[in-house]
């Protein structure tokens, strides 16, 4: 059972997004509006549970469009 301060293993982001470069998991979580902290050493994206589980939350307060507020993350790209 997963908590939501763990974070994602790699293995999981890889059927999320689909991708397996880092790079273009960087760029489905982006397009999603999904929160995540790319890494330095190898440039995988990091993100907990959590912020996967309330994807909608954290485009809401980042982002200073409110246009974008009003229409949401885009969960097409995502698989689960």
């Amino acid at each position: 059972m997963s908590h939501d301060n763990d974070l994602i293993p790699d293995d999981m982001l890889e059927r999320i997004t689909g991708c397996k470069q880092p790079k273009r998991q960087c760029a489905v979580l982006k397009e999603a509006g999904v929160f995540f902290i790319q890494r330095k050493c190898d440039g995988r994206p990091s993100l907990s549970w959590y912020h996967y589980k309330h994807l909608g939350n954290s485009r809401r307060l980042t982002d200073p469009n409110p246009s974008a507020r009003d229409i949401g993350p885009d969960f097409t790209s995502l698989q689960t």
